[in-house]
This record gives structure tokens, C-alpha cells and sequence, in this order.
């Protein structure tokens, strides 16, 4: 019987590495062996001290430590139990091949993952808000958007009808109009849960049926009105419908492609500038939103 190999060691500078590693999401099992030697020993140490904290049950190791502080790479509890096996971590009969040094404990693996993982969340974050900073400032009414023309109430008004026609359909409350030369051509409200179509937002439901009406794709000259700044896919068919103009209610943090979350309506790649005008009936159609989602988070609590 060949003697075993020299015993690996798990130390805090492997959970140190394996903390830098994490950020590599969905990094493959099998690619370890091609990687450089300390990010190799950091995942299988990290396993091991695992497998120190659960009595060495290897097979439960593997399987705990995938879904914790190994959760970023990409494979399965055996793929990693033949990698420990085959450089040396384990015995060939899955008993544990490996020392700890002081001060390297599952524990305190977790928390710095967990530590790094925070801070992560807290840059992302911080990043996002200085670009939707630069994006309003770019987009502002004075570098951008169009003030408001006297009919733009009067047809947001009629947005905002079609926007409360989702609400009991159990759909998010928006409302889109598409109007030429002074007159309705196209009316839409959400229906994605309706019609089991994650494209049927308001927008396009009203751009579908004015391109309907007037028997052509090409809506030049048109103004859209929706009660929610639009998102980058209606953006996206906005600009392919040649609309010429656009004017939103209240504006969507998180995915407003008109300058709130990106910028795409001003992007080269569209190969038009749509002009718009935002803030029309801004309060009403927030309110809106906002009593929507209420209703149903009580409802959630109702129901525990």
C-alpha cells in the first residue's frame, strides 16, 4: 500500500484568499486544477475546514461548504471530494489528510466572507447612485428634457385611466397612450400576467395596437404618454417605432431607461434622440404605484 502523502494545512491566509476569490461568481470546480496553486489550496482548504468542523464527514463538508462560503464556485459535493482526494487533502478512503492551523475556523471563514460580501453590496450600491446621480444631471429639465405642452395633462390623464384598468387585473398599475396630430391612435395598460407575455408592458400594448390602427410600424411624428418612465426593452421598440417623442409621469429608479437608471433613450446605438418631457401627473401616477403595492403587501401579512 502506497504511504499516504504529507499532511495539507489550512491556515487564515487560505481563508483570507478564498474571501478574495469569491467575487469570481460561478467559477467552475474543474478549472482548480489549471489555477495557480494558492487559489487551489485556498478552495480546499476552506473545504477542509469544513470538514474540521463537522467531525470529518467529507461528503457533508463538501456539500455545507458549496452552499456557504463556497457558494461562488460551480460544480458539485463530489467533484470537489475527487479534487481533495486527488491532491492529497483526503485518504483514499475519505478520511481527513490535513492539519488547521491556528486561528482558521469555518466560523470566521463565514464571517469574512460574510464581511466582504457587505462591503461588496455597499460599493455596488454606492456606485449605482453616483451613476443615477450623473444620469438626472445629464437628463435634467435643463439638459435634455422638453417642458411640458399645455394638452400633455389632458392625454396623461388618459394614461392614467388605462393605468388603473390593470390594477384588477391583478397587474402593476400603468397606463400608456400613443397619440398623432391631436388623437388617440393607441391605448395599452400591463399585461404580462394576463397574458403570460413578460413583453406586454404598457407601452408596447399601446404602440402594438396604433400600429394596428394605422396599418404600419413606423409611428413618426407620434407622441407616446405613459404614466411610468419606460424601461430599456420599450425603449428599445420606442425607437424602433420612430416615435418622436415621449412624456412620462413618474420616474423608475431602478429601471428608467430616460435617464433615472440609464441613459439608453440618448445611447448613439439607437441612432435617434427621442425627445421627452417627464413629471406629468408624476404624483398621481407614483400614487398610484405606491397604493398598488401597499394593498398587496398587507395582503402578504394577512395571509401568515
Amino acid at each position: 500500500m502506497a504511504p499516504l502523502p504529507m499532511p495539507e494545512r489550512a491556515d487564515a491566509a487560505d481563508a483570507s484568499r478564498l474571501v478574495e476569490l469569491s467575487v469570481r461568481r460561478g467559477w467552475p470546480l474543474a478549472s482548480l486544477r489549471k489555477a495557480p496553486f494558492e487559489d487551489r489550496h485556498a478552495v480546499l482548504a476552506g473545504f477542509a475546514l469544513y470538514a474540521e468542523a463537522g467531525k470529518g464527514d467529507a461528503a457533508d463538508a463538501a456539500k455545507k461548504f458549496l452552499a456557504g462560503a463556497g457558494s461562488f464556485l460551480s460544480g458539485t459535493p463530489e467533484e470537489l471530494m475527487e479534487l481533495a482526494l486527488e491532491y492529497g487533502w483526503l485518504a483514499p478512503d475519505g478520511a481527513a489528510n490535513f492539519t488547521v492551523g491556528p486561528g482558521a475556523t469555518k466560523r470566521g471563514l463565514e464571517a469574512e466572507i460574510e464581511f466582504a460580501e457587505t462591503l461588496r453590496a455597499e460599493r455596488r450600491e454606492k456606485i449605482r447612485g453616483q451613476l443615477q446621480a450623473k444620469n438626472r444631471e445629464v437628463n435634467g429639465p435643463a439638459a435634455g428634457f422638453e417642458p411640458a405642452l399645455e394638452e400633455d395633462v389632458r392625454f396623461m390623464k388618459e394614461a392614467l385611466i388605462e393605468a388603473r384598468k390593470a390594477e384588477p387585473e391583478d397587474e402593476v398599475p400603468i397606463g400608456a397612450v400613443v397619440v398623432l396630430d391631436g388623437e388617440i391612435i393607441g391605448r395599452g395598460r400591463n399585461a404580462s400576467v394576463h397574458g403570460c407575455d413578460p413583453t406586454a408592458h404598457a407601452e408596447i400594448m399601446a404602440i402594438r395596437d396604433a400600429a394596428s390602427r394605422v396599418r404600419n410600424y413606423r409611428l413618426d411624428r407620434a407622441t407616446l404618454y405613459v404614466t411610468l418612465e419606460p424601461c430599456p426593452m420599450c425603449t428599445g421598440a420606442i425607437a424602433h417605432a420612430r416615435i418622436a417623442r415621449v412624456v412620462f409621469g413618474a420616474s423608475d429608479e431602478k429601471a428608467g431607461a430616460f435617464g433615472s437608471a440609464t441613459s439608453l433613450s440618448t445611447d448613439p446605438a439607437l441612432q435617434r434622440r427621442i425627445r421627452a418631457t417627464h413629471g406629468v401627473c408624476a404624483a398621481e401616477a407614483a400614487a398610484l404605484l405606491r397604493n398598488f403595492f401597499d394593498s398587496r403587501r398587507t395582503a402578504r401579512e394577512g395571509e401568515i
